[in-house]
């Protein structure tokens, strides 16, 4: 999947895994876009979340349109192959830009998800996202999370690795919108 970009002090976009670990926000000055940071910097040896976060008004009031893509009831974004919803990578887009979108949309597979950290909305985060873009809904047995040894006793919460949890069961839920998803929660980035 595409890094999201973020916009650099001078304008153009850095993708989150090429931003300097001391990097903590920017602004596009064309556009009046501004972006933080998730998580801040990382020691070598650790993982580090990737993720941005749009703060202009701009994108704080967008709501996404809707589409009517192949099998999806009154999905995302206009055209598919245009980056839609105020510069999002919405599902249409996704699947577009990646070609993977079929009838099936990944029915009886399973992707996981290795992530530091607890996230404790990330089932209702899922859920909120796939209702606004129309996906199917994720009930039953189609999202688990476990700690890293597969029990169910999950680390401490972490609000920035819980933004990366959720953007990262966003674009499995729009690359796959039929798999199930296991989100395993390690103790630390470690």
């Amino acid at each position: 999947m595409p890094a999201l970009a973020a916009p650099s002090p001078s304008g153009s976009a850095h993708s989150g895994s090429q931003a300097g670990a001391g990097s903590q926000g920017s602004t596009n000055s064309a556009s009046q876009e501004t972006a933080s940071q998730v998580c801040g910097s990382t020691a070598p040896g650790f993982a580090r979340c990737l993720s941005w976060r749009r703060t202009d008004a701009a994108a704080r009031s967008e709501a996404p349109a809707t589409d009517t893509s192949p099998g999806m009831a009154a999905t995302t974004a206009g055209a598919a192959a245009t980056l839609g919803n105020n510069g999002a990578y919405d599902p249409s887009y996704l699947q577009s830009a990646y070609g993977v979108f079929n009838a099936a949309g990944g029915a009886g597979q399973t992707v996981a998800i290795v992530d530091a950290y607890d996230d404790p909305n990330a089932a209702s985060d899922l859920t909120a996202y796939r209702s606004g873009f129309g996906l199917p809904a994720c009930t039953g047995s189609c999202f688990r999370k476990v700690n890293e040894t597969g029990g169910s006793a999950l680390p401490a919460p972490d609000s920035g690795w819980a933004q990366e949890i959720s953007l990262d069961l966003d674009m499995v839920s729009a690359i796959c919108p039929r798999c199930s998803i296991l989100l395993v929660e390690a103790s630390s980035a470690s």
